[in-house]
């Protein structure tokens, strides 16, 4: 499990890695290409966002993953465990639901832009909208294991407050990730 969920990891930051770098090329060469050539690359703009929309999704994943999003525990962390669980099944829900909101709303996109193509690129602008769909699957997947991870390590009483709480400095975060 922990070698699948590394394989995983590393593919996502293969994937933010490309997508920043074509981002980061593209725009690049376009800018010295109109400001020194006097010319562009029709595809550039449009591309660097394709790019930076996969990016800032993939990137919500791993920040999921690691547990990294903004949180308030401040507040849960000095209530007693009993409600930190149910604050935390009730957070998970609310997650749950608007994550459907997203991956529906996002599949419907999908299949009205299946055979739409984007202007410059030619893609299918499905690529640009299922990105949501990834995003809401992936994300949604972490938060059902780590509830049901919740109930099988239940007696492991500082299993919840390592599911609550975010770290908060980049040592915390190192040694989570390990």
């Amino acid at each position: 499990m922990r070698l699948l969920s590394k394989i995983i990891t590393h593919s996502l930051n293969v994937l933010m890695v490309i997508s920043l770098a074509g981002m980061g090329i593209l725009v690049f060469l376009n800018v010295v290409l109109r400001y020194v050539f006097n010319s562009g690359i029709t595809f550039s703009d449009e591309m660097s966002v394709y790019f930076f929309v996969w990016l800032t999704l993939l990137g919500a994943i791993g920040a999921m993953r690691s547990n990294q999003h903004l949180g308030m525990d401040s507040v849960i962390k000095r209530m007693p465990r009993p409600v930190k669980i149910v604050f935390y099944l009730i957070g998970n829900g609310l997650m749950l639901y608007i994550l459907w909101l997203i991956f529906n709303g996002s599949m419907k996109l999908v299949q009205l832009n299946w055979h739409v193509k984007s202007t410059a690129v030619g893609l299918p602008l499905a690529w640009v909208y299922g990105t949501g769909v990834v995003m809401s699957v992936s994300m949604a997947l972490i938060i059902i294991l780590n509830t049901i991870r919740l109930f099988m390590l239940f007696r492991n009483k500082d299993f919840i407050n390592l599911l609550i709480s975010k770290p908060e400095s980049e040592e915390e975060i190192a040694v989570q990730d390990h």
